[in-house]
């Protein structure tokens, strides 16, 4: 993904993360983005941070076959060295299922857009308190170029968990 932002810096990301919503704000975002740019936005909800990686190169995982990761890094490997990238905008939705996860990403990519959907009682309240979960939504922004964070679905005590 560095290789790819560093070869292609006028393709952007708009990542988009948050307890619930996230699926609907990434088609939403995706529908108007694509009305004047060409984007990159899979419809699957990303399983694991590979399913992230993958989905915003463009790329699917083969379902069978002995070569399957070889393909994969083929396919990724000619998508970085193309002359003019196939998408300007990258929709990209990451799915937190644990303390850190949208932390880890920080070494490979810096969204130019975070959106943060919601904080709420969702997947990740079973073990964590809210509060935790919040910063854990909230740590994507701070290290994107820009957030938007929906203060309607969001308590406003958490934005201080915002650095950006």
């Amino acid at each position: 993904m560095r290789e790819f932002f560093a070869v292609h810096p006028d393709v952007k990301l708009v990542a988009i993360t948050g307890s619930a919503g996230k699926a609907s704000a990434k088609i939403a975002i995706g529908t108007v983005l694509a009305q004047q740019f060409d984007i990159q936005l899979r419809n699957e909800e990303p399983k694991t941070k590979a399913d992230v990686f993958l989905q915003m190169m463009g790329v699917k995982m083969p379902e069978k076959g002995l070569f399957k990761w070889w393909k994969v890094m083929r396919a990724v490997k000619k998508r970085i060295k193309a002359e003019k990238p196939e998408v300007q905008v990258i929709v990209q939705e990451f799915n937190p299922k644990e303390l850190g996860y949208n932390d880890w990403f920080k070494d490979y990519v810096v969204p130019d857009i975070t959106v943060v959907t919601s904080v709420t009682n969702g997947r990740m309240q079973v073990e964590y308190s809210l509060e935790e979960v919040a910063n854990e939504m909230i740590s994507l922004a701070n290290f994107s170029r820009m957030a938007m964070i929906n203060r309607d679905d969001i308590d406003g005590r958490f934005a201080s968990f915002d650095k950006s």
